[in-house]
């Protein structure tokens, strides 16, 4: 994913709170100042708050095509930046502080520089320190008073969690791979939401149980994910901000906000995992006909954590889901061609563009343009956009058909 992609993502990150169509002018404004006040990692920048002028114009900006385009940032240049901490330095210099949370950081700077995790020439202040360690929340001493408080969203739908766990060992296709289990609750009703166990841990097997999940029960208004890299997959990110989805990702060393997945994994493992017969003599099909009775089973059995405020009965996760639909959005029937690969190329004179060793034609009036392409995959159809109008389903060119037509100007001459 591009810097550009990244800051539009962002972007979107921060009005989404604000496209909630119930929002009334009032609370409108209320969230957009509240939303001034919290601070940020933008990428690209060195600042970590926005200002209110900003955040509506963003908004306003959104609201014009609802394309997650008009986010994008216009091009500029920015010099004298001093060196930004990531890769491997942030993650050392992550642990070195996990590992030494007492010390202070002028005294972790040296502890630093003595294991050479950087050097005392390398262009980075105290300032940026400070602010680096503010960004992943360790600034401060584990027992300094951090809120580290539980939480639990307003209502069905507002946030669902995902993540992927491994299970046991069991046939796929004549061999014994380790079944990968992908899972999605609902934080309100602790629903099981969609899951299925797949050979791998890749983002195709997260998109095929998202999509399920969203045909199943609608469009939530976040998702909270781990970092690794199924989750990171640039389709991902752009899918859910064109649906309006949120797509949230637990902070590294931070296993707080995955307390409720984690939980989740325990209770399967518990009652789902330890009972099952010979799984090294079962195929994934079979583990997977078996998840389905468990989901079932889970779904309408009473849930120690939901208790009907008025009777102080147990509920279900299904019976809470049903009580709170007030936020149901339905997902798109062509829901899958919003999680397609995007590139863009430039339209050559002779209308043609080039993708993977090969040419197709584009439609008349394009040449010269640079447009965007969509894809499934590189051997299947690729589809062209102008912005956000499709120009269709692009044919391979025919070299000899061209060859022996009539050839016809651009600009539409005799």
């Amino acid at each position: 994913m591009t810097t550009t992609e990244q800051k539009a993502l962002f972007r979107f990150q921060v009005i989404h709170p604000l496209l909630d169509e119930r929002l009334g002018k009032g609370e409108l404004t209320r969230k957009v100042a509240e939303a001034s006040e919290r601070e940020y990692a933008i990428p690209g920048s060195r600042k970590t708050t926005i200002s209110e002028s900003t955040i509506w114009a963003w908004y306003k900006n959104y609201l014009k095509t609802r394309n997650i385009a008009s986010l994008v940032p216009k091009s500029r240049n920015d010099k004298g930046r001093r060196r930004k901490i990531t890769g491997e330095t942030a993650d050392k210099l992550l642990q070195l502080r996990l590992e030494n949370p007492d010390i202070p950081l002028t005294a972790l700077v040296k502890k630093a520089e003595k294991q050479g995790i950087f050097t005392a020439s390398d262009t980075i202040t105290m300032s940026g320190i400070y602010s680096f360690f503010k960004e992943h929340e360790l600034e401060l001493d584990p027992k300094s008073g951090k809120d580290m408080r539980r939480f639990e969203a307003e209502g069905v739908m507002d946030l669902w969690h995902s993540d992927c766990m491994h299970g046991p060992k069991v046939l796929y296709n004549d061999k014994r791979v380790t079944a990968k289990l992908f899972c999605l609750i609902d934080d309100a009703s602790r629903v099981i939401v969609a899951g299925r166990f797949y050979p791998s841990e890749t983002a195709e097997s997260f998109l095929d149980v998202l999509w399920t999940g969203f045909q199943n029960r609608g469009l939530p208004k976040k998702i909270l994910v781990d970092n690794g890299s199924c989750f990171r997959d640039h389709r991902l990110a752009l899918g859910c901000a064109a649906l309006e989805v949120s797509l949230c990702f637990c902070r590294p060393y931070h296993p707080q906000g995955k307390s409720k997945i984690e939980r989740f994994w325990l209770t399967v493992r518990m009652q789902f995992l330890s009972v099952l017969e010979n799984p090294d003599k079962m195929t994934l099909e079979q583990l997977n006909v078996l998840w389905a009775r468990y989901v079932d089973e889970y779904n309408n059995r009473p849930h120690s954590a939901l208790k009907d405020p008025r009777t102080g009965r147990q509920l279900s996760p299904l019976e809470r889901y049903k009580q709170d639909m007030r936020t149901y959005r339905y997902a798109p029937k062509q829901m899958p061609r919003y999680f397609r690969y995007s590139e863009k190329r430039l339209v050559s004179q002779a209308r043609t563009i080039s993708f993977n060793n090969k040419y197709y034609q584009v439609p008349i009036g394009h040449a010269g343009k640079k447009l965007e392409i969509r894809f499934f995959s590189k051997d299947g159809e690729i589809e062209a956009f102008e912005g956000e109008k499709s120009l269709g389903v692009l044919s391979e060119v025919d070299l000899h058909a061209n060859c022996r037509g009539r050839r016809r100007p651009e600009g539409g001459g005799k």
